[in-house]
């Protein structure tokens, strides 16, 4: 196993950015229809690039928690001097719930006071987002969230293992994010939000993180100056996406009803009020700011890679 950076026994924290290999019918099949098998691929690699570059920080204790397991050596080759850790388990929720307990200590040693799990699919988890979560598991929190505007979450911390949290849930709905509200309810568990971000899953997300790299990258007039040496090779044109307007019918946290904490007490019965509670704790954390393309959170390989996509 390849453990030279982070992750080291007896860290405070642990940070596992869960990945697949990037194989074109395999990764982000619903970008397909706007990308192409292969400009899909291209895509998640460039997000799980930008991921392992963010989060590279000594006191976030970076691994790579790849799948299938017998794709070590290509993640090796490409993520060199990286703390790779095979996913295992039959689904996502198993090889979750393995990656918490071996980190924690669930029936065995312990090798973290504090675990993170991010996917590769959000742009925007900064260093600084993961270090919030930390501070506020540090500070008592059984569990920390990242809503995600598709009804998941983009971040889970955990101080203990809670066997359950994910095997008990329905995985990759859009309900997701509520179940798990629901559980941590049922068992009197204490939870934080950070502010609600999104997955880049669908054309529409791929529109909307289109227009928020605008200052970088204008996809509509094939103008574009992304400040990297990421390498990438042109795939399938990109068309048109068009937008609707996704983004209001969401539930979940919102920035606006987060500005609304302070006049509105929720019903400690109201499932909804109650995740807006846990919210005062560790919504502002982190939040919605976007870095500028000079910032080290900047996706430049994301960026370069949609400049090459592009027609």
């Amino acid at each position: 196993m390849t453990t030279t950076k982070g992750g080291a026994q007896g860290t405070r924290l642990v940070t596992g950015v869960f990945a697949k290999r990037p194989r074109a019918g395999e990764v982000k099949t619903r970008l397909e229809p706007a990308l192409g098998g292969a400009g899909a691929a291209t895509f998640a690699r460039a997000l799980l690039v930008d991921a392992a570059r963010r989060l590279d920080q000594a006191d976030l204790g970076l691994e790579l928690v790849f799948a299938p397991a017998e794709e070590r050596d290509w993640f090796a080759k490409c993520f060199p001097g990286h703390r790779l850790t095979a996913q295992h388990g039959d689904g996502l929720a198993a090889r979750m719930e393995h990656w918490f307990g071996e980190c924690l200590g669930a029936g065995g040693a312990r090798r973290s006071e504090l675990a993170i799990a991010v996917g590769s699919d959000s742009p925007w988890t900064s260093a600084a987002r993961v270090r919030a979560a930390a501070d506020l598991l540090a500070g008592g929190k059984d569990v920390v969230l990242g809503p995600d505007l598709g009804g998941g979450y983009y971040l889970v911390g955990l101080r203990r293992a809670l066997p359950g949290l994910f095997t008990d849930i329905t995985m990759s709905t859009r309900s997701m994010f509520h179940e798990t509200v629901a559980w941590l309810e049922k068992r009197d568990l204490s939870f934080a939000l950070l502010e609600e971000d999104y997955d880049v899953d669908t054309p529409e997300d791929l529109r909307h993180l289109r227009h928020e790299l605008s200052e970088v990258l204008d996809v509509a007039d094939g103008k574009a100056s992304a400040q990297t040496k990421h390498r990438s090779t042109p795939h399938d044109e990109l068309p048109e996406v068009p937008m609707r307007p996704k983004w209001a019918d969401q539930q979940g946290v919102s920035a606006e009803r987060a500005a609304d904490r302070s006049t509105r007490r929720p019903s400690p019965n109201d499932l909804q009020g109650r995740a807006e509670e846990a919210a005062d704790s560790g919504a502002a954390a982190g939040g919605t700011h976007r870095p500028s393309r000079d910032d080290p959170s900047w996706p430049h390989a994301v960026a370069a890679c949609l400049k090459a996509l592009d027609p």
